[in-house]
């Protein structure tokens, strides 16, 4: 604040230039240097970013920039945030074959270690000329109330929506190549426990 309680109205020489859309309007060419430096060292009032917009210059205060930023920190889609899974009551040995297969033959995404005794492979996933690594695994969980096996596919580098889709592909190459799986066995009915001794009619 300087004498007379005016602002001082210090101009850096070269403002950052970013490119952002002109939201808030534009001011003249000759007007270029008073909106830069304003908020600079020494002045006072809120800062602005400029842009070069044609023979115009956009500008948005940095309250309204954060709140941007923010926003579209929000609505960005989350990658490999949670990985994706499918049951199968299919035979183990079914399962992996027929996710080996997915995987190399039906998509051609080259497959670079695998463990069938320990249930999982990794691969590449090919998107738009690069690769991205990811993971089938197989869980054997009859002791779970679920179906035999569980399929994990994870590719933390991209949409959880791609997982899904190789999960579905996998679902379907089962039911076409094997057919409809059988049902899950019956739990045996458990006998009713005898009352204890001098308890009985």
């Amino acid at each position: 604040m300087g004498a007379g309680g005016r602002c001082n109205q210090t101009k850096p020489p070269n403002p950052p230039t970013l490119r952002l859309p002109n939201i808030r309007g534009s001011v003249s060419g000759r007007d270029r240097r008073a909106v830069a430096g304003n908020g600079a060292e020494g002045g006072c009032g809120p800062r602005y970013f400029w842009t070069e917009r044609g023979g115009s210059v956009a500008w948005v205060p940095m309250r309204l920039w954060a709140t941007i930023l923010m926003t579209f920190a929000l609505l960005t889609p989350a990658t490999g945030q949670a990985k994706k899974t499918e049951d199968f009551r299919h035979s183990y040995t079914q399962v992996w074959g027929a996710a080996i297969r997915l995987i190399r033959v039906d998509q051609g995404y080259p497959i670079k270690d695998r463990d069938e005794e320990v249930g999982y492979f990794l691969f590449d996933y090919r998107d738009d000329g690069r690769m991205y690594p990811g993971s089938v695994e197989l869980v054997r969980i009859e002791d779970q109330g679920g179906g035999p096996i569980r399929a994990v596919i994870q590719i933390p580098a991209m949409p959880s929506y791609i997982e899904r889709m190789l999960l579905d592909k996998l679902k379907r190459k089962l039911m076409d190549e094997y057919g409809e799986p059988p049902p899950p066995p019956k739990k045996p009915e458990e006998e009713p426990t005898p009352p204890p001794n001098g308890e009985q009619d």
